[in-house]
């Protein structure tokens, strides 16, 4: 592995104890690769465990067991003992992985798993930026004093239970002494019916209709006593159901006639409360279940085939207002999620991801210039990510996009040679936008 993070993140061959004897965090970058590259893991856990249980202070020892005990599907324990850490020491640095550091970077992030906050920690990798992490929240308490920083990051993304935190964040943040970039205010934004809110009526881009629902909401569609178009004008089936912030296509079913959802309904609530998801997004399209929430999202189901019968769904990455394509998923099936598009085993829609890659900036970025510009101008946010795709028709169509997609180098150069260089343009993108706000330097 040779691609911008692999300095600072070992490889699947590496010692648990020596990883867990690393002083300073090992954070969530290199934990999620160390996972995702099949490491031991359940060994990582217990010499963090000794580590914590030797030094009930070592703070980073805790948070990092928390981490891994959420990589080994252990949600509940894992958030608890996060809890914990960061009662205890709500602030950790992460020193830059190449000295001497030049930009300073404060980052705001939420308890939560690996979907809660923006995954910076893979964006500043192998680079001269030191990172403070900031954990704020009901119940964490203020460090007395703040450490100096050149840029702010509000990393604590969209969900419900982070909106009142980033609601409480707008004010002071309206007056911070440092740049801050992604605001609370466009965080907000990115609700899946926020966003279709703010984008709605945009030339060259379609948003599907959506909007939350209730649970009688949709007994009422089940029962044939309302039709979608009670609660989405215009809109007939087949829709498209989701719980409340739920993702990865977990609970996600396309809807094509009242027996359809009636039967949706009754299979979820028969099953007991989700424990095999961790959160982390490196199960996509994985079948989990759980016991339904009271509310949900409802939308419009936009066939977006293209003339090959195949669907693709790309992932784009919005730095300041630049797309840069993150990946490509190709697959005959609507829910298309990375790792369930067959991109391991076809070589063929790898040939194709590469080549959309190398052509991205005059290819698909150059026809949807202006949708790019809009959105960016409506959103307002410096870094997010976009899953979208292209109509039939040539228009760009918006599934979702939010602050915390992983956005990675993790997959094999043998067989993504093209992604490593494409992922490095990213990580430096991003790394140019924290020095130009900040008015420094990077290497």
């Amino acid at each position: 592995m040779t691609d911008a993070v692999s300095t600072a993140i070992p490889d699947a061959a590496t010692d648990a104890a020596a990883l867990a004897r690393r002083p300073d965090l090992i954070g969530k970058a290199r934990l999620i690769t160390y996972a995702f590259q099949q490491g031991d893991l359940d060994s990582l856990r217990q010499q963090l465990l000794a580590r914590a249980q030797q030094d009930e202070g070592d703070t980073n020892a805790a948070l990092d067991l928390s981490m891994v005990l959420l990589l080994l599907g252990q949600p509940d324990t894992a958030m608890a003992l996060q809890r914990h850490a960061v009662q205890t020491q709500p602030l950790y640095h992460m020193p830059a992985d190449r000295q001497p550091a030049t930009l300073r970077l404060l980052v705001l992030v939420a308890c939560g798993d690996f979907l809660a906050n923006t995954p910076f920690e893979f964006l500043v990798a192998d680079s001269n930026i030191a990172v403070d992490i900031l954990y704020v929240g009901e119940g964490i308490p203020t460090p007395a004093q703040l450490p100096e920083h050149d840029a702010l990051l509000v990393a604590v993304g969209e969900s419900a239970a982070n909106r009142p935190l980033l609601d409480t964040l707008r004010a002071p943040l309206a007056q911070w002494h440092r740049p801050v970039l992604n605001r609370p205010e466009h965080v907000l934004k990115t609700s899946r019916d926020g966003l279709s809110t703010a984008l709605q009526g945009a030339e060259g881009i379609i948003v599907p209709a959506i909007r939350r629902v209730t649970r009688t909401d949709l007994d009422a569609l089940a029962s044939g006593r309302a039709q979608p178009s009670d609660l989405l004008p215009g809109v007939d089936y087949p829709v498209l159901v989701r719980p409340l912030d739920s993702h990865a296509g977990h609970g996600l079913e396309k809807i094509d006639e009242a027996a359809g959802l009636a039967a949706y309904l009754a299979a979820h609530d028969a099953a007991l409360p989700a424990t095999a998801s961790t959160g982390t997004g490196l199960a996509d399209g994985a079948p989990v279940d759980f016991a339904l929430p009271a509310t949900f999202y409802l939308s419009q189901f936009i066939d977006y085939r293209s003339s090959d019968e195949r669907y693709r769904k790309y992932r784009v990455v919005m730095v300041q207002g630049r797309p840069f394509l993150g990946h490509l998923g190709i697959s005959p099936r609507w829910m298309v999620h990375y790792l369930n598009a067959d991109m391991l085993e076809n070589a063929v829609n790898r040939a194709e991801e590469g080549a959309q890659m190398q052509s991205f900036d005059s290819g698909f970025a150059a026809r949807h210039a202006a949708a790019f510009a809009r959105i960016h101008q409506r959103v307002g946010l410096d870094y997010f990510v976009m899953d979208c795709a292209e109509t039939p028709d040539g228009q760009l169509l918006i599934f979702e996009g939010d602050t915390c997609g992983i956005v990675h180098a993790m997959d094999p150069e043998d067989l993504f040679p093209y992604k490593a260089p494409n992922m490095r343009r990213i990580f430096t993108a991003f790394r140019e936008m924290l020095a130009k706000n900040a008015g420094v330097a990077i290497n």
